[in-house]
């Protein structure tokens, strides 16, 4: 039987090995989970030992998630969540989870949404301001479409905790910035829209230190 131990909110099960990949900072890793307690037993038929768990839960006082016989169990006591898998081809994994408290989900909720609107309003303004073929507008554009694809996963995440109440499994907000292929996106259009952001505030400076057009009389 093998006992792991993530204490952290959320970490690489294998941090050690994952940090000594190279680019492991830009492109993350493959195992980022939440805080949790792994127990893995090795047993000769996992299926069967799995089929007779959820009435011992239920008989522990932990409440069951519908399932299949002998398909995954989930279940619920206080504030853990508890998942029992299998691990082919002769192995049981029982995992202890922390549920999300109610209050950080609804914080969580309400920043996604301030910053939802303040996105949608800025750049609403910015669209109306913006020059034909501005520098600005075209790595905001750039930007905004290296970012979009982890955003919409974060998005997807937070409404099916906060709006469903689904703590099956504990609420990473930030999860899909860690793996390879979103993160460097994301990290790629941080930085674009970072050159966004200064060259707007340089286009802005022109503009106010531009000398005034003369008059025209007749």
């Amino acid at each position: 039987m093998r006992v792991d131990l993530i204490p952290e909110v959320a970490q690489y099960e294998e941090a050690g090995t994952q940090e000594e990949r190279l680019g492991f900072f830009l492109f993350g890793g493959d195992d980022y989970y939440p805080g949790q307690l792994i127990v893995t037993a090795r047993v000769n038929a996992p299926r069967e030992v799995i089929a007779g768990v959820g009435p011992l839960l239920q008989r522990a006082g932990w409440t069951v998630g519908s399932h299949t016989p002998g398909e995954d169990v989930t279940a619920a006591s206080d504030d853990l969540t508890l998942w029992v898998t299998d691990v082919q081809p002769d192995g049981v994994e029982v995992s202890v989870y922390r549920q999300t408290p109610a209050a950080v989900r609804w914080a969580t909720g309400t920043a996604w949404l301030t910053g939802v609107l303040l996105g949608a309003l800025l750049g609403a303004r910015r669209g109306r301001k913006a020059r034909a073929r501005s520098r600005a507008t075209s790595f905001f554009a750039l930007g905004a479409a290296l970012s979009l694809p982890a955003a919409i996963i974060t998005s997807a995440t937070l409404v099916a905790h906060v709006f469903t109440a689904d703590d099956t499994y504990p609420l990473i907000p930030w999860e899909a910035y860690m793996y390879a292929i979103l993160r460097p996106l994301a990290i790629l259009g941080f930085a674009a829209l970072c050159v966004a952001a200064v060259l707007i505030v340089k286009e802005r400076g022109k503009a106010r230190t531009a000398p005034a057009e003369p008059m025209v009389t007749n």
